[in-house]
């Protein structure tokens, strides 16, 4: 299984969110022990697509190019991963974000929301599904690609979900549950 994977945003230029959690720190920190559960696993090969510095446009600009770059034989699963923010100080969760077309297919779907109960289940995050998007600029310019909201820097819950779970089990769970059902997603 070929997967790459970035974390949203830059270190420096178009930075994420913050309140209770700074989302680039955490979606950098879950990115990292993604990549070495994955790299611990047999079969499968990652990529880093992950680009650090820069404007929105920049940082898009420069995943996709890692990716034509990095990742140009077979078929390969994009994982994009972020936290979400809201002014409603009760949302929280997690949810996957893909293109209306992998949405469209049943098959797909259904292994998208079992990722999504399973890794709710282990980590304790509500649970938001499967969410149809087709204005975000990865889900329609890399091919298979999710769009991981990986709990709110606005949510207490969620911020104490990672004090007590902490980033790399955090990580390590999602990762397990993306190799697990991610091949039906190819």
């Amino acid at each position: 299984m070929n997967i790459a994977v970035h974390a949203g945003h830059a270190v420096v230029g178009s930075r994420g969110a913050v309140k209770y959690m700074d989302e680039v720190k955490k979606n950098r920190l879950i990115k990292k022990w993604m990549i070495k559960f994955f790299k611990s696993e047999k079969n499968v090969t990652v990529k880093d697509l992950t680009v650090h510095t820069g404007t929105q446009r920049q940082v898009l600009n420069g995943i996709r190019k890692n990716f034509y770059k990095k990742c140009k034989k077979g078929a390969w699963l994009n994982v994009s991963i972020h936290l979400n923010s809201s002014d409603n100080w009760r949302a929280n969760g997690f949810e996957i974000l893909v293109s209306p077309k992998m949405f469209g297919d049943r098959s797909k779907r259904a292994n998208l929301e079992v990722i999504c109960e399973e890794f709710c289940e282990r980590t304790g995050f509500e649970n938001r599904g499967v969410k149809k998007s087709s204005s975000l600029f990865v889900l329609n310019h890399l091919p298979n690609c999710i769009l991981c909201e990986v709990g709110f820097v606005t949510s207490r819950k969620d911020a104490k979900i990672y004090e007590t779970q902490h980033s790399k089990r955090i990580a390590c769970i999602l990762a397990d549950c993306v190799i697990k059902y991610g091949k039906e997603l190819l």
